[in-house]
């Protein structure tokens, strides 16, 4: 989250940028989004925004998967396999 806003003792005010969108889409969950696509789900996050639970990691993949194609979701999840798949995956099995 960006510190975006005016510091004051007596307010306390959150705020998330498209480059915060961006940037969680690409490290949270291995997809480029583009910057319109970022706008998109903080205004989907802003619409459908509820006191209780807040804007938390769960929220902003359900809006980022809302938003964003699911040919767009395929290609970052064969990314992923890729990546996966060039790793050594060796496991300590010693006890």
């Amino acid at each position: 989250m960006s510190d975006t806003y005016t510091k004051d003792k007596d307010t306390l005010v959150l705020a998330w940028t498209s480059a915060d969108i961006v940037d969680h889409a690409y490290h949270e969950i291995n997809l480029a989004i583009s910057l319109e696509e970022a706008r998109k789900v903080l205004r989907l996050l802003e619409d459908s925004y509820d006191s209780d639970i807040g804007i938390n990691n769960f929220s902003i993949a359900n809006a980022i998967e809302e938003i964003v194609s699911p040919l767009d979701w395929a290609d970052g999840l064969r990314s992923w396999v890729e990546i996966v798949a060039n790793t050594n995956n060796t496991f300590n099995t010693q006890k």
